[in-house]
């Protein structure tokens, strides 16, 4: 037989035995797991450093998203609390069905805090939701913020009866207001141009957030 030909039929044997050991380890389950598992190892230790470093990229995004989330709320709030800087919410003022709230305010104003501010000096006046009985606060949006100072100036003028002036706060700062109220005494928590104070072991405290009171 020439060489040639014991050659090509020996290649041929080799394939066709490499072709039946490949289908046997194929049909074989336990080989095949391995197999896979080899080949997964494998293919997870050369990219190791790849997947790493993607990792962080990912967890580096997800923590800048967050930063300018936070950024963004916090620049939302500003432009909401700047909106009600002429705004003040007054409790306490017995509720006529018939009433006009701009009347109202203006009469409270006169008989409590000894101001003469009629109803065009306000840009709104009106209760807020709630049941009637309880006597609604009642919010106001000044002209000027001058006039809102004047009227804030005077909340003094109610100490000891159950009036109460305050700043129109922002959901947010309003929620820091009766937290900070909470863990150091609402005698010693107040608000003053937006901005949420607290006096805290004698020293005076700017309340940003709840890591601030915690």
């Amino acid at each position: 037989m020439p060489s040639n030909e014991r050659i090509t039929r020996s290649t041929i044997d080799d394939d066709v035995l490499i072709k039946k050991l490949i289908e046997k380890v194929l049909s074989s389950d336990i080989l095949r797991k391995e197999l896979l598992s080899k080949i997964r190892s494998e293919i997870i230790a050369e990219y190791q450093e790849e997947l790493q470093a993607l990792n962080e990229k990912v967890v580096q995004l997800e923590a800048n998203l967050a930063a300018s989330r936070n950024e963004m709320k916090k620049h939302t709030d500003e432009l909401e609390q700047y909106s009600r800087r002429n705004n003040v919410r007054i409790f306490g003022v017995p509720e006529d069905r018939n009433e006009n709230t701009g009347t109202v305010v203006s009469n409270f104003c006169k008989e409590k805090l000894h101001l003469d501010i009629s109803p065009q000096l306000m840009d709104s006046c009106h209760r807020l939701p709630g049941k009637e009985s309880l006597h609604r606060p009642i919010i106001v949006k000044f002209v000027s913020h001058a006039t809102k100072l004047a009227v804030l100036n005077k909340k003094k003028e109610l100490k000891g009866t159950k009036l109460v002036i305050r700043e129109d706060l922002t959901k947010t700062r309003n929620f820091l207001l009766k937290e900070a109220a909470k863990k150091f005494g609402s005698r010693s928590v107040w608000s003053n141009n937006g901005k949420v104070f607290a006096k805290v072991d004698k020293r005076i405290t700017i309340i940003t957030s709840l890591s601030d009171i915690i």
